[in-house]
């Protein structure tokens, strides 16, 4: 896991974690190729497949795009 994503070439997708046991998700998003993302407290798992990302955040009960009221 890593802290830091620097201008990455694919994009990516992440999910920041509380501790290595992977169990509770502090954040997640996506970091595009002209953007850098620093976690200053967690760290990041990273996916270039946005199924896969998708996936593990259903997984820990997170819909990434919950409908708007």
């Amino acid at each position: 896991m890593i802290d830091t994503i620097n201008f990455p070439d694919p994009p990516l997708y992440w999910i920041s974690w509380l501790d290595n046991s992977q169990n509770e998700v502090k954040s997640y998003g996506f970091t595009s190729s002209n953007q850098q993302t620093i976690s200053y407290k967690f760290l990041m798992t990273t996916y270039i497949d946005e199924t896969v990302w998708r996936s593990v955040l259903l997984e820990h009960g997170i819909d990434p795009d919950p409908e708007e009221e």
